[in-house]
């Protein structure tokens, strides 16, 4: 099997399930060719076979034509750039003599969908989040998503919500898959969670980009309501990761007194992040829509915490109720409801007979729905069947 695997950023840092997925369909034999408008953290997430075209050629003459064509109609120039962009890929695509593309991201099957149509090689398309909520919520790419639906073998969401969502948008229904993120619970050690002593703080653990729909504010002002509950009680909350909202992050920290309770450790390598999981009694993240409509698809981060053994409190938001299970493995609220949110962190943290139970229920689903292995099997079954093969 020969695989052309399309993303417009190969790889970022928070995109692990796109470097997983070119590592493990290579290791099981597939001859894989990543595609990608531009690369990053080479170093980090090496990979040999990688061909890079950006999206505006790189020849000068081609690039002052496009300039001059552009001061008179954009629309113009757009439709140049996007059709030399086409015939490149396309030959990319031919001289590799793929058997299927398979698309990361909403835009990434856009970008290359006509690609496809022309050498006449099947696609397959993997959402992920925004790409299906906040992109979705602009008119023109609707257009541009159901044109590619038409061309696409099969289309995948992370999440039964997500897969939804694609039908919504006009994916046709037998076309919409459901394709979670593989989790490598190899790298992952069940630990059912118990206080050693106590003096002993209880752990609690956040991980993610500090973005609107992460909602790291509501988060921490819950966790303060939280303390209020529990007066007495022993605690400390620590974040991990970066972006727009830091600042906000580190002054709402400040403005409720709570410099001495909350760790915020910025961005971190995949390394230690597990070690930080390995630590915690308890993984707490407070998911919302977005001002513009951005939504998770099913957050790596609760998968990852639920296969370490970790009980979850969360919200009731696109997929993340499909692996946390209230009462089961964790407690679910609704989105900006910080009182419930501060009564379950609460619960959990003044029962924590009731951790080991729900971290055996969590690593329970995991393996039998989000293992590697499970998924990589559900993935090359879809290959196949798109390939028009008998076997990988």
């Amino acid at each position: 099997m020969r695989i052309v695997l399309f993303s417009p950023v190969f790889v970022r840092p928070t995109e692990t399930f796109i470097y997983d997925s070119a590592i493990e369909l290579s290791a099981s034999g597939a001859e894989v060719l990543a595609v990608a408008e531009n690369r990053q953290s080479e170093r980090e997430y090496p990979f040999k076979n990688v061909s890079i075209l950006p999206r505006n050629s790189d020849q000068l003459v081609n690039k002052l034509f496009v300039k001059t064509v552009n001061l008179v109609s954009p629309k113009k120039a757009a439709n140049i750039i996007a059709k030399n962009h086409t015939y490149r890929l396309s030959k990319v695509i031919s001289d590799f003599q793929a058997d299927v593309i398979l698309a990361h991201y909403g835009h990434g099957g856009v970008a290359v969908a006509a690609a496809a149509q022309s050498v006449n090689v099947p696609l397959i398309v993997s959402f992920h989040g925004a790409d299906a909520s906040r992109r979705a919520q602009d008119p023109s790419w609707r257009q541009k998503y159901r044109e590619m639906f038409e061309i696409a073998t099969a289309v995948t969401g992370p999440s039964e919500y997500v897969r939804k969502k694609l039908v919504s948008l006009g994916c046709s229904n037998n076309k919409a898959v459901t394709l979670h993120n593989g989790i490598h619970l190899d790298r992952i050690p069940l630990k059912l969670r118990s206080i050693e002593s106590k003096n002993e703080p209880i752990q609690f653990l956040f991980i993610g980009r500090l973005s609107a729909k992460k909602d790291p504010l509501t988060l921490i002002r819950s966790y303060r309501e939280m303390l209020k509950m529990r007066p007495q009680g022993n605690s400390m909350l620590t974040i991990i990761g970066d972006g727009p909202l830091r600042a906000d992050v580190a002054q709402i920290v400040k403005d409720l007194d709570l410099s001495n309770k909350v760790r915020l450790l910025g961005r971190q390598p995949h390394e230690l992040v597990l070690q930080e999981i390995q630590r915690a009694h308890i993984y707490v993240q407070h998911s919302v829509t977005a001002p513009d409509g951005d939504e998770e698809g099913l957050p790596v981060s609760i998968t990852e915490a639920l296969a370490a053994g970790l009980p979850v409190v969360s919200t009731i938001h696109s997929g993340i109720p499909e692996v946390v299970r209230h009462g089961e493995n964790g407690y679910l609220v609704n989105e900006g409801d910080i009182e419930m949110m501060a009564t379950f962190m609460s619960k959990l943290a003044d029962n924590p007979a009731k951790w080991p139970e729900f971290g055996q229920n969590g690593r329970q689903l995991l393996e039998s729905e989000f293992s590697m292995p499970v998924v990589q099997r559900q993935l090359r079954s879809l290959l196949i069947q798109a390939a028009g093969c008998d076997s990988w």
